[in-house]
């Protein structure tokens, strides 16, 4: 079956790159936010056209950014106040939504086919979801070299020269941004919000006489209204480091802490195993409730009455199992924290 799957895929992805190449567009089927995908019919193949309402919204973005020169949050803020949706709805307007517009070379013209492919993500990188650690992303994707993207023709909403300028403007910008920290630090990838529970990010402010560097939540920049104040990057690294050095001065206290550690490893191994053992209790009391409404319903010796009773018990057990379920996954958050 895995051996099967893989051909199939194999095969969808060659069959994928012979459209592309014959300049179908039906390899691309979602649109970008200012055109409608036409599916093809009988007289027609599928197309992209030019949704007037959406496509002003685009020219408006550009307008604001290449001869307003107004930063991306600006744009964000200004397009939320006239009240134009954005692509998946909603009232907000983020700055990543409003960079993949400026970055999009179909609005010149010409869509992409296989710009990305799956990747395991970055090797090393701590990742977060929800507040709880992961090793690796649960989606990641990288970009392929430019000259193994398929071109593939659509119509025009942006002139070629906006676009250019608003690329380079782009690229300066990523230069001279104030998340542009590529300087590791002491808690880089560490820190996490004890309000929203969202890891934190780098930033540099221009705070008199100099600049310095923060740790930010990051929930704000996804619109979020997080109110965990802002920490400077030198003082909260040379705070921590401090105590691991007086911590290290101590061993007694790194005795106590291994052992507090191993114990509460041992705890959660014991509390993931009676969760399973409650998932599996809960599944086997939803089959009995199967089996139960299966023979009343063939007239196989059980009464309403009877019936009734032992579902009602059934489902007691069900909800004590739910509650207790419930009380051990909170445990788990907070030892993963």
């Amino acid at each position: 079956a895995e051996y099967e799957r893989a051909q199939i895929a194999e095969r969808s992805r060659r069959g994928k790159i012979y459209r592309a190449k014959q300049g179908s567009i039906s390899v691309i089927s979602k649109a970008p936010f200012g055109f409608d995908y036409i599916k093809k019919n009988q007289n027609e193949p599928a197309r992209y056209e030019v949704n007037s309402q959406h496509s002003k919204t685009i020219k408006k973005i550009y307008s604001y950014y290449v001869h307003d020169r107004l930063s991306i949050g600006t744009i964000c803020s200004t397009l939320s106040l006239e009240g134009l949706s954005p692509p998946k709805g909603g009232k907000i307007w983020h700055p990543s939504t409003i960079r993949d517009i400026l970055r999009n070379p179909a609005y010149i013209g010409t869509a992409y086919f296989g710009k990305t492919e799956h990747s395991e993500g970055i090797k090393g990188r701590i990742y977060r979801v929800n507040g709880k650690k992961r090793d690796k992303a649960m989606v990641a994707r990288k970009s392929r070299p430019n000259n193994e993207w398929i071109p593939v023709t659509v119509p025009k909403i942006i002139d070629e020269d906006i676009f250019t300028v608003a690329n380079q403007l782009l690229d300066k910008n990523k230069e001279t941004s104030s998340r542009n920290t590529r300087e590791p630090s002491l808690l880089q990838g560490m820190i996490i919000c004890g309000e929203c529970g969202h890891p934190f990010y780098k930033k540099l402010r221009s705070v008199k006489p100099k600049k310095s560097t923060y740790y930010c939540c990051s929930n704000r920049l996804k619109g979020g209204n997080c109110k965990m104040v802002s920490c400077r990057q030198d003082l909260l690294d040379n705070s921590i480091w401090d105590e691991l050095i007086e911590l290290l001065k101590n061993p007694e206290l790194l005795e106590h802490e291994i052992t507090r550690r191993a114990s509460e490893s041992e705890e959660i191994v014991k509390s993931q195993r009676k969760r399973q053992e409650i998932e599996r209790d809960i599944l086997r009391i939803n089959s009995a409730k199967d089996k139960l409404l299966d023979a009343y319903q063939e007239g196989e010796c059980l009464l309403l009455d009877e019936l009734k009773i032992r579902i009602k018990e059934l489902n007691r057990q069900k909800g004590k199992l739910e509650n207790e379920l419930k009380s051990l996954e909170g445990s788990l958050v907070l030892f993963n924290r």
